[in-house]
Protein backbone atom coordinates (compact mmCIF):
# COMPACT_ATOMS: atom_id res chain seq x y z
CA UNK A 1 0.00 0.00 0.00
CA UNK A 2 2.84 2.12 0.64
CA UNK A 3 4.04 1.40 -3.38
CA UNK A 4 0.24 2.71 -3.91
CA UNK A 5 0.30 5.92 -2.48
CA UNK A 6 3.67 7.01 -3.46
CA UNK A 7 2.73 6.23 -7.15
CA UNK A 8 -0.31 8.31 -6.70
CA UNK A 9 1.54 11.32 -4.80
CA UNK A 10 3.80 11.20 -7.50
CA UNK A 11 0.75 11.80 -10.40
CA UNK A 12 -0.78 14.40 -8.02
CA UNK A 13 2.25 16.63 -7.81
CA UNK A 14 2.58 16.51 -11.43
CA UNK A 15 -1.19 17.22 -11.59
CA UNK A 16 -0.63 20.50 -9.15
CA UNK A 17 1.95 21.44 -10.79
CA UNK A 18 0.68 21.91 -14.21
CA UNK A 19 -0.91 25.18 -14.93
CA UNK A 20 -4.98 23.40 -15.09
CA UNK A 21 -6.69 23.49 -12.25
CA UNK A 22 -8.65 20.27 -12.44
CA UNK A 23 -10.92 19.79 -9.27
CA UNK A 24 -12.11 16.40 -10.17
CA UNK A 25 -8.58 15.03 -11.13
CA UNK A 26 -7.62 16.55 -7.41
CA UNK A 27 -10.42 15.13 -5.72
CA UNK A 28 -10.51 11.72 -7.36
CA UNK A 29 -6.91 11.52 -6.61
CA UNK A 30 -6.75 12.16 -2.85
CA UNK A 31 -9.77 9.98 -1.88
CA UNK A 32 -8.21 7.41 -3.34
CA UNK A 33 -5.09 8.05 -1.28
CA UNK A 34 -7.24 8.45 2.04
CA UNK A 35 -8.93 5.50 1.18
CA UNK A 36 -5.57 3.65 1.71
CA UNK A 37 -4.52 5.79 4.67
CA UNK A 38 -7.77 5.62 6.54
CA UNK A 39 -7.22 1.61 7.18
CA UNK A 40 -3.75 2.18 7.92
CA UNK A 41 -1.68 4.07 10.76
CA UNK A 42 -2.01 6.86 9.20
CA UNK A 43 -5.53 7.74 9.16
CA UNK A 44 -5.15 11.03 10.63
CA UNK A 45 -3.47 12.00 7.63
CA UNK A 46 -5.88 10.00 5.64
CA UNK A 47 -8.87 12.03 7.45
CA UNK A 48 -7.39 15.68 6.58
CA UNK A 49 -7.29 14.53 2.92
CA UNK A 50 -11.11 13.39 3.25
CA UNK A 51 -11.83 16.81 5.02
CA UNK A 52 -9.84 19.06 2.08
CA UNK A 53 -12.04 17.06 -0.61
CA UNK A 54 -15.11 17.44 1.01
CA UNK A 55 -14.68 21.00 1.10
CA UNK A 56 -13.83 21.14 -2.82
CA UNK A 57 -16.80 18.73 -3.84
CA UNK A 58 -19.36 21.32 -1.86
CA UNK A 59 -17.55 24.65 -3.06
CA UNK A 60 -18.64 22.98 -6.30
CA UNK A 61 -21.94 21.36 -8.27
CA UNK A 62 -21.85 18.82 -11.47
CA UNK A 63 -18.63 17.11 -10.93
CA UNK A 64 -18.46 13.41 -12.25
CA UNK A 65 -20.38 10.13 -10.42
CA UNK A 66 -17.17 8.46 -10.19
CA UNK A 67 -15.44 10.96 -8.29
CA UNK A 68 -18.45 11.69 -5.81
CA UNK A 69 -18.50 7.88 -5.72
CA UNK A 70 -14.78 7.37 -4.79
CA UNK A 71 -14.71 10.25 -2.12
CA UNK A 72 -18.11 9.19 -0.75
CA UNK A 73 -16.35 4.95 -0.54
CA UNK A 74 -12.81 6.87 1.39
CA UNK A 75 -15.20 8.47 3.76
CA UNK A 76 -17.61 5.52 4.62
CA UNK A 77 -14.28 3.18 5.42
CA UNK A 78 -13.49 6.30 7.71
CA UNK A 79 -16.58 6.36 9.42
CA UNK A 80 -16.99 2.70 9.41
CA UNK A 81 -13.97 2.29 11.29
CA UNK A 82 -14.01 5.94 13.60
CA UNK A 83 -17.39 7.59 12.84
CA UNK A 84 -20.29 6.86 14.52
CA UNK A 85 -23.33 4.56 13.35
CA UNK A 86 -25.18 7.63 12.09
CA UNK A 87 -22.11 9.01 9.85
CA UNK A 88 -21.59 5.85 8.67
CA UNK A 89 -25.36 5.49 7.51
CA UNK A 90 -25.14 8.37 5.71
CA UNK A 91 -22.31 8.43 4.23
CA UNK A 92 -23.07 5.05 3.24
CA UNK A 93 -25.90 5.84 1.06
CA UNK A 94 -24.10 8.68 -0.55
CA UNK A 95 -21.66 6.18 -1.71
CA UNK A 96 -24.54 3.43 -3.08
CA UNK A 97 -26.11 6.48 -4.37
CA UNK A 98 -23.28 7.66 -6.68
CA UNK A 99 -22.30 4.36 -7.63
CA UNK A 100 -23.35 1.73 -9.79
CA UNK A 101 -24.76 -1.53 -8.22
CA UNK A 102 -22.82 -3.16 -11.49
CA UNK A 103 -19.66 -1.80 -10.43
CA UNK A 104 -19.78 -2.91 -6.78
CA UNK A 105 -18.68 -6.76 -6.51
CA UNK A 106 -21.47 -9.17 -4.82
CA UNK A 107 -19.65 -9.71 -1.90
CA UNK A 108 -18.92 -6.18 -1.34
CA UNK A 109 -22.57 -5.40 -1.76
CA UNK A 110 -23.40 -7.99 1.04
CA UNK A 111 -20.65 -6.64 3.11
CA UNK A 112 -21.77 -3.20 2.58
CA UNK A 113 -25.62 -4.00 3.39
CA UNK A 114 -24.60 -5.72 6.72
CA UNK A 115 -22.87 -3.15 7.81
CA UNK A 116 -24.68 -0.34 6.33
CA UNK A 117 -28.16 -2.03 8.23
CA UNK A 118 -26.41 -2.90 11.57
CA UNK A 119 -25.97 0.94 11.46
CA UNK A 120 -28.90 2.05 10.59
CA UNK A 121 -30.56 -0.24 13.84
CA UNK A 122 -27.99 1.50 15.70
CA UNK A 123 -27.73 5.02 14.71
CA UNK A 124 -29.42 7.31 17.45
CA UNK A 125 -30.98 9.55 14.77
CA UNK A 126 -31.98 7.20 12.44
CA UNK A 127 -35.91 6.24 12.55
CA UNK A 128 -36.78 5.68 9.17
CA UNK A 129 -35.01 2.94 6.51
CA UNK A 130 -36.91 4.22 3.49
CA UNK A 131 -33.59 4.76 1.31
CA UNK A 132 -32.16 2.01 2.99
CA UNK A 133 -34.53 -0.65 1.80
CA UNK A 134 -34.74 0.85 -2.04
CA UNK A 135 -30.96 0.02 -2.77
CA UNK A 136 -30.33 -3.34 -4.38
CA UNK A 137 -27.17 -3.79 -2.53
CA UNK A 138 -29.68 -4.44 0.85
CA UNK A 139 -31.49 -6.99 -1.89
CA UNK A 140 -28.03 -8.99 -2.20
CA UNK A 141 -28.70 -10.07 1.73
CA UNK A 142 -31.46 -12.47 0.27
CA UNK A 143 -30.95 -15.97 0.53
CA UNK A 144 -28.04 -15.64 2.69
CA UNK A 145 -27.15 -16.63 6.37
CA UNK A 146 -28.06 -12.76 6.83
CA UNK A 147 -30.93 -12.76 5.65
CA UNK A 148 -32.45 -11.97 8.96
CA UNK A 149 -30.90 -8.27 8.73
CA UNK A 150 -33.41 -7.72 5.89
CA UNK A 151 -36.17 -8.91 7.75
CA UNK A 152 -35.32 -7.15 10.90
CA UNK A 153 -35.10 -4.07 8.66
CA UNK A 154 -38.30 -4.17 7.39
CA UNK A 155 -40.30 -5.07 10.69
CA UNK A 156 -38.83 -1.66 11.67
CA UNK A 157 -39.81 0.27 8.70
CA UNK A 158 -43.62 -1.32 8.71
CA UNK A 159 -43.51 -1.14 12.76
CA UNK A 160 -44.68 -4.68 12.70
CA UNK A 161 -43.91 -5.87 16.12
CA UNK A 162 -45.42 -9.55 15.33
CA UNK A 163 -42.35 -9.92 12.23
CA UNK A 164 -39.89 -7.95 14.79
CA UNK A 165 -40.27 -10.56 17.81
CA UNK A 166 -40.25 -13.38 15.10
CA UNK A 167 -37.10 -12.36 13.69
CA UNK A 168 -35.43 -12.25 17.21
CA UNK A 169 -36.59 -15.39 18.55
CA UNK A 170 -36.16 -17.35 15.11
CA UNK A 171 -32.08 -15.65 14.38
CA UNK A 172 -30.88 -15.43 17.90
CA UNK A 173 -28.72 -17.49 17.08
CA UNK A 174 -27.59 -15.61 13.93
CA UNK A 175 -27.62 -12.65 15.80
CA UNK A 176 -25.29 -13.93 18.84
CA UNK A 177 -22.43 -13.05 15.87
CA UNK A 178 -23.54 -9.45 15.79
CA UNK A 179 -23.44 -8.46 20.30
CA UNK A 180 -23.43 -4.77 19.75
CA UNK A 181 -27.01 -5.24 18.31
CA UNK A 182 -28.42 -7.77 20.86
CA UNK A 183 -27.19 -5.20 23.53
CA UNK A 184 -29.44 -2.71 22.09
CA UNK A 185 -32.61 -4.13 20.03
Amino acid sequence: SNARVLFLRTIFETLRQSEVEDVESFVYLQSEIASILVTSETEKEGKEILLECKSKIEALEGLDGSVYSLFYCAQMEHDHTFGTFSEYYRTALLYLAYTNIDQIEISEQRRIAFSVGIAALLAEDVYNFGELLMHPAVESLRKTRNEWLLDLLLAFHRGDLAVYERVIVKEAESMQDVPILLQNV
